[in-house]
């Protein structure tokens, strides 16, 4: 992840953010699009809202664990989904749409307060498991972040976000989500 550059960059994240805390009641209505891909259903679990518990952990080996929730919804005319992420500490949305072109999924991710973005790419790797990569510069050298949905089901699903640098790998945030009532 990297901090915003540009500075039409620092408008589009506020208004990110700020369509995602909009009440769920204003999206009741959004629907997939009949022509959007098919690969959109492989991201409809994340339609709605769930109840998540996260382990966060420092670089340090210290970590902490937060209540969070995880609401989701179609936008763009339902040719792509909208979750957003709140924790009590930040806030984050992620916009999620298939490139049928590059056969992938395309996630744009914004985080406030910090102005933290991303773009994330990858596939379904199986009936249950998604992971994106995205790699860029960590401490001087090449790395790969990787975003790995995993046990994704109708009430539940498990999520990491790990960092890969030569052969180590470093867990820096779970989320065990269940789906609200």
């Amino acid at each position: 992840m990297h901090r915003l550059g540009p500075k039409n960059l620092y408008v589009l994240a506020p208004l990110m953010i700020l369509l995602s805390q909009l009440s769920a009641s204003l999206w009741a209505e959004s629907e997939r699009h009949p022509n959007a891909p098919e690969q959109l259903a492989e991201f409809e679990f994340l339609l709605g809202k769930h109840n998540c518990e996260d382990v966060l952990t420092d670089l340090d080996g210290s970590s902490r664990k937060l209540a969070s929730t995880w609401v989701g919804r179609y936008v763009l005319d339902g040719h792509g989904i909208q979750d957003s992420y709140t924790n009590g500490e930040f806030s984050a949305t992620n916009i999620r749409t298939f490139d049928a072109e590059k056969n992938q999924w395309r996630v744009i991710y914004v985080r406030e307060p910090g102005g933290i973005t991303g773009t994330w790419e990858g596939h379904a790797v199986s009936e249950r498991n998604i992971v994106l990569e995205r790699i860029f510069d960590w401490q001087g050298e090449g790395a790969i972040s990787r975003l790995v949905f995993e046990q994704r089901g109708p009430e539940r699903f498990e999520w990491r976000s790990e960092y890969e640098s030569g052969s180590n790998i470093y867990v820096d945030w779970t989320s065990s989500c269940t789906r609200a009532g």
